[in-house]
């Protein structure tokens, strides 16, 4: 309906809503009445955050229930809307062995022409929410630490577009993100981000300058589920230590 009368405001709201309970919208029968057109949005979000076999499952169910009206063409769109290279090989596995699985590798070339190459993730969208204390991180966990590398797993695969960042020069412990260092140290670092721990991304390349103190960093949204922050280069000369509290 706020497609239909050009609701804007309420049509972000209710999508943001949908992408907060991807599962719970994905059950009822009431999914099944969308419109290819609605589903096809809906499903081709970043933001819609569920696993991609369950999506895959939903679309064959609203598949099923539409067939009378849903055209050869129409059910390869809503079907490319699925990513399955986000899928493991049990679940490929499934849904090659499905209904539609013949379907898939014509869904698979129709998704090709309209993605880049690179793998695109999906990441619950929280706005105006801190992450780092949803996750537990930053600092009470550490996954990981040596030459000056800092690592951190989020809870869930996340849209960020923000991060701050705290270069100490050790007088005081901050309760958000530390680099802890010497005294009035200044730091190079890069900051890397993950979804799958293979295919890493530069969002931060701090690597030629000397920085300190607070560090507001904005940059492209993106999911992110792991975050690596590496010290290059300090005042002092060498690796910069890293370190939480």
């Amino acid at each position: 309906m706020t497609r239909l009368y050009q609701y804007k405001d309420l049509e972000v709201e209710s999508s943001n809503f949908i992408d907060d309970h991807a599962l719970d919208v994905l059950q009822p029968d009431d999914f099944l009445s969308l419109s290819s057109e609605a589903l096809h949005e809906i499903l081709k979000r970043d933001s819609f955050y569920a696993n991609e076999l369950v999506i895959f499952r939903m679309v064959c169910r609203w598949i099923n229930e539409n067939q009378i009206d849903v055209d050869p063409d129409t059910k390869i769109r809503v079907l490319s809307a699925v990513r399955y290279p986000l899928m493991s090989d049990e679940e490929l596995s499934e849904a090659r062995k499905s209904q539609l699985g013949n379907a898939i590798p014509y869904a698979i070339q129709f998704r090709n022409t309209l993605s880049p190459d690179k793998l695109q993730f999906r990441g619950q969208l929280k706005p105006q929410a801190s992450l780092i204390l949803r996750s537990r991180c930053f600092p009470p966990v550490i996954d990981h630490f040596d030459s000056g590398t800092r690592m951190t797993k989020l809870e869930k695969p996340s849209i960020i577009n923000y991060i701050e960042l705290m270069l100490s020069d050790g007088s005081a412990m901050n309760p958000k993100m530390l680099l802890w260092g010497g005294d009035r140290q200044a730091y190079g670092y890069t900051i890397e981000s993950s979804v799958n721990n293979e295919y890493w991304e530069t969002i931060i390349d701090k690597s030629k300058e000397l920085t300190r103190s607070w560090q507001v960093l904005q940059f492209e949204a993106r999911p992110m589920l792991d975050i690596r922050i590496t010290g290059v280069r300090s005042s002092a000369g060498g690796v910069s230590k890293i370190n939480g509290c």
